[in-house]
């Protein structure tokens, strides 16, 4: 798993081999023509590209019982603008101690050509590699160094050896990064007596000269599996898709050196889990910590045990493992030692929801462990029978016929709505006795908001008043969080943080009880853009609809708004006798044809109040590229509404 979420993070290059490597260049082997060809043949706007991306893994396993990783790295870069100069920049990164990996055996160069065209091959030096530590908690470290000389049209080469002991964790592998590549190749290599298994992620190219994967061939009691492709477009990340881990290509590995005899028995995917499965609840860092005696919880047990509601009971020890344990923004599924935990009052994701776990099954609540993959770790596949697909680690509670998903690390969320994270993906419960797939999902609109506003206008052109906006389930989180921006800039379509607006005085109820909604009190005042004596208002100025986030009418990723949302908006503007309605948009409703998705404006005068009413609700959370014509249509309308103002004429 650590791999995996280190490898999402740094896009990667490539390796190599000598198997049937047909078209694979020798490191060093560069050529005129590679320096003097100006652009990427299949990207012609790429400022960079990969002309290699190669790997080479082989496991080997002793005789006294010592195993260990070996990959050999070859990556050739095209430097074609001077914005790739940044690729130059180069950061490899690694996890664990120096006993246990290291990065050997580097080189790196860079080619140029001369005033009479002659190749120019500079090495460089040793004393310009650098390594450093990156976090010492997770023994995450890295090595890292540049290219001096850089030029448009240059070429960069570089190889290096990981070796990594103790264990048989294989790396996922790249096929797509964020420049084009030109040729990527990856081999693994593996015991005839060990089982391999992959999957293959993303769309893979139609033309079958563009990607080969050769079978498994056998030499020397040792397997190899040959992964090969070409031409291979830049990852271009789109608005409100899932993640870039869902989209990218990519492939997966699982390996088991040890399979014992049941290497003769053919097993299927849930037999395979449900191996898994055992040794989790057997081991000391996962189903060994289920009822450990907790020091220091026993009077707070013993008070939940009071309660006589479920709901009570699960609030109670949720709301207050919150307080007493604060999240150290590491999310992982492996919870180390949560006595210790306890004592340090700090913690990752996964002890937290262990104590959890822990406290409510002493309370007489049914509760297990489900392992989940986040929106930015990707999607899980129930096929694929490896724990490198996770995480993340939280609580499902079952009580009568409903059940409740539980997250500790989340600060703001009530305990009765699934977190945001994991919606409409598969998670994998954990029993003693039985495990199973899960999907989560849900069909109300956990994105939420209500605002009302009532004010006046006075005859100058100035409007004074008051907001009140509820925010509801995932809303509220939203608006806590402290990363409130970045979170509205992906998912979040309409704000009420308009510009124009100036905010008197603000205050919130309820801040501090995650089951009810948020409500946020806002006095403001602003001033009409006029021309002579009219004025002109925005229908939709509190809400300040941003800027469409789709504009492109063609897609390749799939729409993800998270989950079902409503905004309801409604506003009361008094009018004084001196200015009148000159002219207001007309009322209207836009919809798809499935009603998935509606818009409904409502702009009308009731005696001297303007009335507007604006609703936009989304039922269905995520869109396929097949679907999104009928997205970006909708959108279209909708923002098209942004120019109608209501013009008002002061007599």
């Amino acid at each position: 798993m650590k791999k995996r979420a280190l490898f999402i993070t740094v896009f990667l290059g490539v390796v190599f081999y000598v198997f049937p490597q047909a078209g694979v260049p020798e490191f060093g082997n560069i050529t005129t023509a590679d320096l003097t060809s100006k652009e990427c043949s299949f990207e012609k706007d790429a400022p960079a590209y990969y002309m290699v991306n190669y790997a080479k893994t082989e496991f080997n396993l002793f005789g006294n019982g010592y195993y260990n990783l070996i990959t050999t790295r070859r990556i050739r870069i095209k430097i074609v603008t001077q914005k790739g100069f940044e690729y130059a920049s180069i950061l490899i990164p690694h996890f664990g101690n120096k006993h246990t990996s290291k990065i050997t055996d580097i080189e790196a160069f860079i080619y140029t050509l001369d005033s009479n065209g002659a190749i120019v091959k500079n090495k460089v030096d040793k004393d310009d590699i650098f390594k450093t530590t990156i976090s010492k908690k997770d023994d995450l470290n890295a090595v890292k160094f540049t290219f001096p000389g850089l030029k448009p049209g240059c070429i960069i080469e570089y190889r290096y050896e990981h070796l990594e002991r103790n264990t048989y964790d294989i790396a996922p592998w790249f096929f797509q990064n964020k420049i084009p590549v030109a040729l990527s190749y990856c081999e693994i290599i593996y015991p005839d007596y060990a089982v391999f298994d992959y999957r293959l992620i993303g769309q893979l190219p139609v033309d079958e000269n563009n990607y080969k994967e050769w079978p498994v061939d056998s030499t020397k009691k040792k397997f190899r599996k040959v992964f090969l492709m070409k031409d291979i477009r830049s990852f271009k990340a789109e608005p409100l898709m899932s993640s870039a881990v869902d989209n990218l290509k990519r492939i997966e590995f699982s390996l088991n050196p040890d399979p014992g005899f049941q290497i003769l028995i053919p097993r299927s995917t849930d037999m395979k889990w449900r191996r898994i499965n055992t040794k989790l609840n057997v081991s000391m860092n996962f189903g060994m910590q289920y009822n450990i005696p907790i020091p220091g919880t026993e009077k707070l047990v013993d008070s939940v045990k009071l309660l006589q509601s479920k709901k009570d009971r699960i609030s109670a020890v949720y709301q207050y493992v919150r307080k007493q344990v604060s999240w150290d923004k590491h999310q992982t599924m492996y919870p180390y030692d949560i006595n210790e935990v306890w004592n340090t009052k700090t913690g990752n994701s996964a002890e937290i929801n262990m104590i959890i776990l822990n406290l409510l099954g002493k309370t007489g609540i049914e509760c297990y462990p489900i392992l989940i993959s986040t929106r930015e770790n990707g999607k899980t596949d129930p096929l694929f029978a490896h724990m490198s697909q996770f995480n993340g680690l939280d609580v499902i509670v079952i009580d009568s016929t409903e059940y409740y998903i539980l997250d500790g690390s989340s600060k703001n969320q009530s305990c009765f709505i699934p977190p945001l994270n994991i919606l409409n993906r598969d998670v994998f419960l954990s029993a003693k006795d039985e495990c199973l797939w899960m999907h989560i999902n849900e069909k109300r609109p956990l994105i939420k908001d209500s605002i009302y506003i009532t004010a006046a206008l006075d005859k100058q052109g100035n409007i004074s008043g008051e907001s009140v906006t509820t925010s509801f389930n995932y809303s509220r989180d939203l608006r806590l969080s402290e990363q409130k921006d970045a979170d509205k800039n992906t998912n979040d379509l309409l704000s009420d943080d308009a510009p124009e607006l100036k905010m008197d005085s603000s205050w919130m109820i309820n801040k501090e009880n995650s089951n009810l909604p948020l409500v946020t009190h806002t006095k403001f005042h602003l001033l009409l853009n006029n021309t002579n004596n009219f004025y002109f208002l925005s229908a939709f100025l509190f809400n300040s609809i941003r800027k469409n986030p789709f504009v492109d009418s063609t897609r390749s990723t799939s729409v993800d708004f998270m989950c079902n949302q409503q905004y309801t908006q409604v506003v009361n503007i008094s009018l004084p006798p001196e200015i009148v309605l000159e002219n207001i948009p007309k009322s209207t409703i836009i919809r798809m044809i499935d009603t998935s998705m509606v818009f409904s404006r409502k702009v009308i005068q009731l005696g001297s109040v303007l009335h507007i009413e604006n609703e936009f609700t989304i039922s269905k959370s995520t869109y396929s590229p097949d679907e999104y014509t009928a997205v970006w249509q909708f959108f279209k309308k909708v923002y098209a509404l942004l120019t109608e103002e209501v013009i008002l004429n002061k007599k």
